[in-house]
């Protein structure tokens, strides 16, 4: 029974990531006209990260633990427009606008994908009928 809703739980982080990502993108939206404003971006999570879910240890009295579930974790990082305006803002509205159709894309195309997954399961469940 784990393996019948095992995909469905990629999807669910996957789902997740394009959500929190969205979020971000928003965010640098709304700065687009505030002075020095760098915009972020999220990175999807990585399946071979070997330092997420743990604790960094910077002192021999730390204790080495992880931190969560262990799932791999999408990480924050500074996406700025090499041509930056005069007032340092380096938010570029088009390249925003354009990140943020194509994560409303892929969001769409997974929500599609567990629909149907789920839809198969619904007409199993029904005996077929």
């Amino acid at each position: 029974m784990a393996d019948l809703f095992s995909t469905i739980s990629v999807e669910e982080r996957m789902l997740t990531y394009h959500m929190n990502r969205q979020n971000v993108l928003a965010s640098n939206l709304a700065n687009v006209d505030t002075p020095g404003f760098i915009p972020k971006d999220l990175a999807p999570p990585e399946e071979e990260a070997p330092d997420f879910g743990h604790v960094l240890r910077t002192h021999e009295n730390h204790i080495d633990g992880p931190l969560d579930d262990g799932q791999p974790k999408e990480r924050l990082f500074d996406d700025p427009d090499p041509n930056p305006a005069p007032d340092g803002n380096a938010v570029d509205l088009d390249r925003e606008m354009a990140k943020i159709a194509a994560n409303s894309l892929k969001f769409e195309a997974i929500t599609t994908l567990v629909n149907r997954k789920l839809a198969m399961l619904r007409y199993a469940a029904a005996d077929a009928k």
